[in-house]
């Protein structure tokens, strides 16, 4: 059981570098509702979304997102932070940002999770 925690801290150490490495500081600091003000749905493209929150850590299609014929951008954030040897902290932000045929924002979705 030691061995796979501490696998599993390693992993989520590395991991939050290799994901947090393309979001910029704003998306790591903004919150959901400033989120969904700045982002629009059917106004902002996804250039200005792009010049918002940075380049994405990767994309989805469908299945993954709700329409059949755009893309979506998802922007990943995860901070793990240790106190004392044993007391992992893990806090993750994903933002999912759907973008229609055209360019422009068609849906957003955010889930958080874990404890800062």
């Amino acid at each position: 059981m030691h061995r796979l925690f501490v696998t599993t801290c390693l992993l989520a150490a590395a991991g939050s570098w290799a994901i947090t490495r393309g979001a910029s500081v704003e998306f790591e600091m903004m919150t959901w509702p400033e989120l969904k003000e700045a982002i629009a749905k059917g106004k902002t493209t996804r250039a200005e979304v792009t010049q918002l929150v940075g380049k994405p850590g990767g994309s989805h299609i469908y299945p993954l997102i709700n329409s059949t014929t755009g893309d979506a951008a998802v922007y990943i954030y995860a901070e793990t932070t240790s106190e004392a040897p044993f007391s992992v902290k893990q806090f993750r932000k994903v933002l999912i940002v759907s973008f229609d045929a055209s360019g422009f924002v068609s849906d957003v979705e955010s889930i958080s999770s874990g404890t800062r």
